[in-house]
């Protein structure tokens, strides 16, 4: 009887490495869809390990690679400089102690931070009160180490109208002077650039209150400072976003910007009275503005 011929022997085994290919893409397949959403740590691990088959260290290799998120952060997600700066600020009020007279208000990229006078300056003079130095040295850092992100600093002063120690005194200089005496103490202590500072003296045609109360003189007697964001849509206009408020048809007292101010501030009437040895500062004089020159 003739031997029968036996088939070609292969290996028999050949068909795992086709396998093993086809799990790998699949692993490789669900890594990647995985990879992009946020997942379970433990699930994930439990995932991979499921596939038995595969060598250990590939396991832990894939386990181990950090699996990051393609979400894109929503605006709301995304605190813009400005606004960062602007809480600073309100921070830095609140721990100066100087909050109830200093208002704080963020509109359009524009930082508006409102000075009762009385925390500055004595009355009829541009000399800055002791201790006053404090608050502004912390303002004028925090907008030194956020330059890059400001345009420009408006530093606006004005006046009330009645009530003045020196009646001979302008109303113009005095208010023009003040807000300088802020931007020169940014300048030269803080080392804001002078570039993008800017210097008004409105006198005392903007009221924010009744001129017929103290309270109301006091509100009106006041320095403030507009900080103008690079991308602000007030660039050119940076009282744009409250030119509302400002309403001359109605009482001052009651379209006046005091309501936009966060928080709303009242005039601290427990100043002290100048000592008898205060500088003069009127306006005019040839005296430096801070206490220790």
């Amino acid at each position: 009887m003739a031997r029968k011929q036996r088939g070609d022997e292969g290996g028999g085994e050949s068909w795992l490495n086709t396998y093993a290919d086809m799990v790998t893409l699949l692993l490789t397949f669900f890594a990647v869809l995985l990879s992009m959403s946020s997942v379970n740590e433990d699930k994930f691990t439990q995932f991979i390990k499921s596939f038995s088959s595969l060598p250990q260290e590939v396991i832990e290799e894939i386990i181990n690679k950090e699996i990051t998120s393609t979400e894109t952060p929503t605006p709301e997600q995304v605190v813009s400089a400005m606004e960062k700066l602007f809480n600073q600020l309100v921070e830095f009020a609140e721990q100066s102690g100087s909050s109830g007279g200093v208002g704080l208000a963020l509109a359009d990229d524009v930082i508006y931070i409102r000075f009762n006078s009385a925390v500055l300056f004595e009355p009829d003079r541009y000399i800055l009160r002791p201790g006053s130095e404090n608050i502004l040295k912390m303002i004028g850092d925090a907008l030194k180490k956020s330059e890059d992100d400001i345009k420009l600093v408006l530093v606006c002063g004005h006046t009330a109208t009645t009530n003045r120690v020196n009646p001979t005194i302008s109303d113009w200089m005095l208010s023009g002077e003040r807000a300088g005496v802020v931007a020169m103490y940014l300048e030269d202590r803080s080392g804001l650039e002078a570039s993008k500072l800017v210097v008004m003296g409105y006198g005392n045609n903007f009221p924010i209150a009744d001129n017929a109360t103290e309270q109301g003189r006091q509100s009106n007697r006041r320095v403030e400072l507009a900080i103008i964001g690079v991308k602000s849509i007030h660039a050119e206009n940076p009282y744009g976003a409250i030119e509302k408020l400002y309403d001359k048809t109605k009482n001052p007292a009651e379209g006046g910007a005091l309501d936009l101010l966060v928080p709303p501030y009242a005039p601290d009437t427990s100043v002290d009275t100048p000592s008898a040895d205060t500088q003069s500062g009127t306006p005019g004089e040839a005296v430096s503005p801070y206490q220790d020159d």
